[in-house]
């Protein structure tokens, strides 16, 4: 038990023995007890209205003036304010860090309120490949302003484990990879990244593939050519192993361009739905042939 409830306790003590007394002395010791604790219910009731008053209408943070038992309960109150307010600017703290951090962030990021496709909050990069603009799009629909089908698709499916892509609303030139991201149960964070600048090395990467690969079929069919000749007319001893080492190199170039061609064709062609059976010891033998 603490100080102020001792003191307490012995407050009551100290009325209820004035009122013992006062009532002894007009023989009415039961009415002096009840005026006793009348008086001391009232003072508890007006203690009360003070704090209800200044929790819910006083713009001071500091606390009435009391006494006794009220003093340490003012106290607690005034504590647990000063703890949740700190509280406060420390979260108000960590979220001004998280936007700032977010809207440095190179990808577009649109936060969705929870349940809802509605936007609370967008990034600069955003702005940028999205086209939104603040205050005009703030607490829009997403589906409203990005209206691809693709998009739309894959935003109703609920199923967000793959992205998609689409050109960007506010620039055809560019394609952009946007993903959504479900965390704290029911919020949703958007994610759209810039994939141009990649989808265009890839291409160069694969007419490369291509080219390569062609450019070098015809000299090595000229090469293959010219040492099957000299192997045809039995050339010098001293020519025979440089001329089979010659051709053997040359087969594997050419199994090499033969690798590129492929590799070429799987890229650019689409894929297909229809499964052939491989034979699994033939296909090692011959990779184990060709190594």
């Amino acid at each position: 038990m603490t100080q102020a409830w001792q003191n307490e306790l012995w407050r009551l003590a100290g009325w209820l023995l004035a009122g013992t007394l006062v009532g002894a002395l007009f023989g009415q010791i039961m009415a002096g007890l009840l005026l006793v604790l009348t008086v001391y219910l009232a003072w508890h009731l007006y203690n009360l209205h003070r704090l209800v008053r200044w929790l819910r209408e006083s713009k001071s943070f500091k606390p009435p003036e009391a006494s006794g038992i009220w003093d340490e309960a003012f106290e607690h109150i005034y504590r647990l304010q000063q703890r949740n307010q700190k509280r406060k600017r420390n979260l108000s703290r960590m979220l001004k860090r998280l936007h700032k951090m977010t809207g440095a962030l190179p990808d577009a990021t649109v936060e969705l309120r929870p349940a809802s496709e509605k936007i609370e909050w967008w990034n600069t990069a955003a702005a940028r490949y999205l086209g939104f603009e603040f205050p005009r799009d703030s607490g829009q629909r997403i589906s409203n302003l990005i209206r691809h089908p693709a998009f739309l698709e894959y935003l109703h499916s609920n199923d967000y484990a793959q992205g998609v892509e689409i050109p960007s609303p506010v620039d055809e030139g560019k394609t952009l990879r946007i993903r959504i991201v479900s965390y704290a149960g029911n919020r949703r964070l958007l994610v759209a990244r810039d994939m141009t600048r990649i989808q265009k090395l890839e291409r160069m990467r694969q007419d490369f593939v291509a080219n390569v690969s062609h450019e070098l079929r015809s000299p090595l069919t000229v090469i293959s050519g010219y040492l099957e000749a000299l192997s045809d007319e039995e050339p010098d001893a001293r020519f025979i192993d440089p001329l089979r080492s010659m051709q053997q190199q040359t087969r594997r170039m050419n199994h090499l361009v033969d690798d590129l061609i492929l590799l070429a064709r799987l890229e650019s062609d689409e894929p297909g739905n229809g499964a052939q059976v491989v034979n699994m010891p033939d296909l090692i033998a011959l990779v184990i042939d060709q190594a």
